[in-house]
């Protein structure tokens, strides 16, 4: 930059030098150009130093920017002029890159014409620029010049540049330009409108017409000829009502020159008259003549007759149209207009629909489909699908919409009609909910033509009769599905009564299409009626599948007949327990009192063998009828079954292959083990005697849910859902009839010989399992052996392992305490004093339960214990206990029974864990039950004793 300024004098007077001859130059001419050059090189070296300070100022206030830069392109010196158009003030330019002194587009374009100038000398001159604006009208535009400056070695260590604003010449030319195009375009249009035919074009005076083109001529049917022969006259046009008119238009056009577009009347040639609009334009004063254009409106005039003719059509149909309808703009959805209908049927008036949007009228969840359904491109005329509406009252509607795009008020609307199918759309649901009910009936449908066609038949109907499930039933005759006995029956009985709308039913059998099938059914069929109930249209049939009735009432006849059965065997076994109590009790007398060498000792052995065998029976059909009374516990089954395999494994012998199947869970149940154990001992003596000659057993425990599908498996069986513990008996033996698993758990059913069975075992086991509320089912095939299934509810809380054992012998004594034996029976009440007081007893006895309590209170504190009959008239057992335990709470009680009726089982007449002792019983079983009780007592209270001196009277006993 130091250089530069150091050369500047030197680059001054070097610049005005050349100035000056080429000054010189241009005024002397060409032929004497050195001379004058001569001369001007004396003037400029003597004028030098004023002439720098006239090059400085000049090159300041120069309108052009003027800027010098070094070969890095940065400044060294810049006029005022480009400190404006770099917004920076001069001084601030010196040593800033030209990259930020000047704009990108003005930048870019020059930094290539710089580098040129500073490595080869060559100038770019009128480089265009233009700096663009947001407005492209605004943009800004230069023509710059490049070049270089060397120093006062020659060295080319600068370049100048000089930048001019040209935008205003610019604009210029463009809007010249513009103007001429525009002129042409001008010019072109006007002769292509006067040359097309569209336009009538004349030029005339105040009388005729001098010219015009082949569109008026043919307007108003003159020839060309006759319009330069002069018969072409405004007079002639002119019609009589519009003279007046004409006159004072032309006094206007010469007035202001110009006479604006108006419409009249001409008469043509063939004297019709027609509808024109013409405008004028003075295009001389002297002589007077103007130039204008003239337009056949005829037809718009009549084109706009018919439209409002059409506006009238279509606003008495759009008014008077019984069906709502509107107008709305497509793109606000704002309505536009609603005929009388859509106010009365939504309950807005006219105003507060022009108010609304269709948003409006639409639910909230419709509203997105609403604007989806604008999105795309519209179609013209057409069904625009089914959609709700909401009214003024807030009921909704179903509507059916119909839709056309129609201009309205130079806007893009679209015109509705909207038919309210509310009342259609509900009579369809309610058909499609009753042919659903109908299809998904479970009995079978149909219905036939009065000639006995089918024309239409449900699932269960199709199902039962064999016919396709994917396919009408194509007019099957209805006769053809039943066999031959119910087809003449319905031929001749039912059709001619449904024919006559009466309602008539049969039970028959159908056939199951081409496999020969048959399927009980009891069929109710009736007369179809029309709208009115005047005809009979259609005949209907309702089939009903009997099979499952059918089964399940041989079912309930079985077991109807089994507790009939059970009842007269709880009451027989009621008697025979009393009666076989007392005659094993005075058998053990009569065999005390006689030598074991004595015949008669044989003979009283034999009649309590044989009361033992009825004893067993008894006990067998109170199990069955399930009227024993249980003591049920909590017992673990897989370790009642391992206690009692030795047994069974000796009972199945050795010739049969035994095996223990257990779940490896713990199967809890709740029932009494003592008939439990006789279950299982029943179950694998049946399953013995089904393998004479050998054969393969199993016992099987698992933990299993039962539910519906047991239910329907088993009909007649109401299952509790719930978890069972299921118990398999398996044998490999000659299996079961059909027959015979029908009756299998009767009582007294055998296939035994006469004299090998009682025909009770299973029966018991029946009764037991019933009783502690469970299952027992059997399954079997002819040869294939059987599979005796036991279902027994689990319960969650634990109890005790149970083991099975053999009762005990001996006969525990007593030490001299009085006992009260309760009992109706006179046979045994002497049985019981006469044992007990044999055993080391005392004794009183008493009737029935008031006699009991009267008793006691004269002897009060004397009893031991009381030997009570659970079931007597007046006064139950318990009752009588509760009122002896609360006189004295420390008083056992023992209770006996032969029969327990429904009572005592389902309503808990005996407490859980009370001593009980079941009729029949022997000597032994009574004396050993009242010496625990007495000795589970004892601790607790203190026993009334006398001595064993004083024998008990006979009187005492019995007072």
């Amino acid at each position: 930059m130091k250089d530069f300024d150091k050369a500047a004098p030197l680059m001054r007077e070097a610049v005005a030098f050349w100035a000056a001859t080429v000054l010189a130059a241009v005024a002397a001419g060409a032929m004497g150009w050195w001379l004058h050059a001569v001369r001007a090189a004396r003037l400029a070296r003597a004028s030098a130093d004023s002439g720098a300070a006239l090059l400085d100022s000049a090159l300041a206030s120069a309108p052009i920017a003027v800027g010098y830069v070094g070969r890095d392109l940065r400044l060294v010196r810049v006029n005022q002029a480009f400190a404006r158009l770099a917004q920076r003030p001069a001084a601030a330019h010196r040593g800033r890159h030209l990259s930020e002194a000047l704009p990108p587009p003005l930048f870019q374009p020059l930094a290539p014409a710089l580098r040129r100038a500073l490595d080869t000398g060559v100038p770019s001159l009128g480089v265009s620029l233009r700096l663009p604006s947001p407005d492209p009208a605004s943009d800004r535009h230069f023509l710059a010049d490049v070049y270089s400056v060397p120093d006062p070695r020659g060295e080319r260590r600068w370049a100048g540049l000089t930048i001019l604003d040209v935008t205003a010449e610019h604009r210029s030319a463009a809007e010249r330009e513009r103007l001429v195009e525009a002129l042409r375009e001008s010019e072109a249009r006007f002769r292509a409108l006067a040359e097309s035919g569209v336009l009538g074009v004349v030029v005339a005076g105040p009388d005729r017409i001098y010219e015009a083109n082949d569109a008026f001529l043919e307007l108003v049917g003159y020839s060309r000829a006759e319009m330069h022969a002069g018969q072409l006259r405004w007079a002639a046009l002119t019609t009589p009502e519009e003279a007046e008119r004409h006159r004072a238009t032309f006094a206007a056009l010469l007035a202001s020159g110009a006479c604006p577009p108006f419409e009249t009347e001409y008469i043509r040639r063939d004297w019709s008259v027609i509808s024109v609009v013409i405008g004028a334009a003075l295009t001389r004063r002297e002589p007077v003549e103007w130039a204008c254009f003239v337009m056949d409106v005829s037809e718009r005039k009549l084109a706009q007759a018919e439209r409002r003719e059409t506006e009238e059509r279509y606003r008495s149909l759009f008014d008077r149209n019984p069906t709502p309808m509107w107008v709305f703009d497509h793109e606000t959805l704002r309505f536009l207009d609603v005929n009388q209908a859509a106010v009365d049927r939504y309950g807005w008036s006219r105003e507060e629909f022009l108010g609304m949007t269709l948003r409006d009228i639409r639910p909230p969840s419709e509203r997105e489909a609403l604007e989806e359904s604008f999105r795309g491109p519209s179609a013209g005329v057409g069904y625009a699908g089914r959609v709700r509406h909401w009214t003024r009252s807030g009921a909704m509607l179903e509507v059916d919409l119909t839709t056309q795009e129609v201009p309205f008020g130079g806007r893009r609307a679209r015109l509705v009609l909207a038919s309210d199918v509310t009342a259609r759309v509900r009579a369809e649901q309610d058909v499609h909910k009753f042919v659903a009910l109908v299809e998904s009936a479970g009995d079978g449908i149909a219905m036939a033509t009065l000639d006995g066609r089918i024309f239409y038949a449900n699932a269960a109907a199709r199902r039962l009769a064999g016919l396709p499930a994917d396919a009408p039933p194509g007019g099957v005759p209805v006769l053809d599905l039943w066999d031959a006995e119910s087809r003449q029956r319905l031929e001749w009985e039912v059709l001619p009564l449904v024919a006559t709308g009466r309602v008539c039913g049969m039970e028959g059998r159908l056939r199951h299409g081409d496999a020969g099938e048959h399927t009980d059914v009891e069929c109710s069929a009736f007369g179809i009626y029309d709208a009115r109930g005047e005809r009979v249209l259609a005949a209907g049939f309702v089939f009903r599948d009997l099979t499952e009735r059918k089964r399940v009432e041989e079912h309930l006849r079985q077991a109807q007949r089994m507790e009939a059965i059970g009842r007269v065997a709880g009451g027989v076994a009621h008697e025979v327990n009393n009666m076989m109590t007392v005659i094993l009790g005075f058998c053990t007398f009569l065999a005390e009192g006689l030598d074991e060498a004595d015949q008669r000792a044989r003979d009283v052995g034999q009649i309590a063998r044989a009361a033992e065998r009825a004893a067993n029976v008894s006990r067998q059909l109170l199990a069955y009828s399930r009227r024993q009374l249980l003591q049920p516990s909590v017992l673990e089954l897989n370790g009642l079954v391992t206690d009692m395999e030795p047994m069974i494994r000796r009972l199945m012998g050795e010739d049969r292959d035994c095996r223990m199947r257990l779940a490896p869970q713990l199967a809890w149940v709740r029932a009494d083990r003592t008939q439990l154990e006789q279950v299982i001992l029943n179950l694998t003596l049946n399953a013995r005697d089904a393998m004479p000659t050998g054969g393969s057993f199993s016992i099987e425990t698992d933990l299993v849910v039962l539910g519906a599908e047991y239910e329907h498996r088993h009909p007649g069986t109401s299952v509790r859902p719930g978890p069972y513990v299921r118990l398999t008996v398996t044998d490999s033996g000659r299996g079961i009839e059909p027959a015979v698993r029908a009756q299998i758990f009767e009582p007294f059913f055998t296939t035994k010989p006469v004299g090998e069975g009682t025909g009770l075992g299973l029966s018991t086991a029946y009764g037991i399992v019933k009783q502690s509320g469970g299952y027992i089912w059997v399954y079997s095939e002819p040869g294939l052996g059987a599979a005796f299934k036991v279902y027994l509810p689990q319960v969650e809380e634990s109890g005790h392992r149970v083991a099975w054992v053999e009762a005990g012998t001996g006969t525990p004594r007593g030490l001299g305490e009085t006992v009260l034996v309760v009992e109706d029976e006179e046979l045994l009440r002497d049985f019981a004093c006469r044992f007990l007081e044999g055993a080391g007893y005392r004794t009183l006895v008493a009737r029935d339960g008031p006699e009991a309590i009267a008793l006691l209170a004269r002897r009060a504190g004397s009893v031991d214990l009381v030997l009570c009959d659970l079931v007597m008239p007046g006064m139950s057992g318990r009752d009588l206990a509760a009122q002896l335990t609360a006189a004295d709470p420390g008083l056992p009680i023992v209770f006996t029974s032969g029969y327990t009726d429904d009572e005592i089982v389902r309503r808990g007449l005996l407490d859980p864990g009370a001593p009980f002792l079941q009729k029949p019983f022997s000597p032994d079983a009574l004396a050993r039950i009242v010496r625990d009780t007495l000795d589970a007592t004892r601790a607790r209270y203190s026993l009334r004793r006398v001595p064993l001196s004083t024998p008990p009277s006979a009187r005492d006993a019995r007072s």
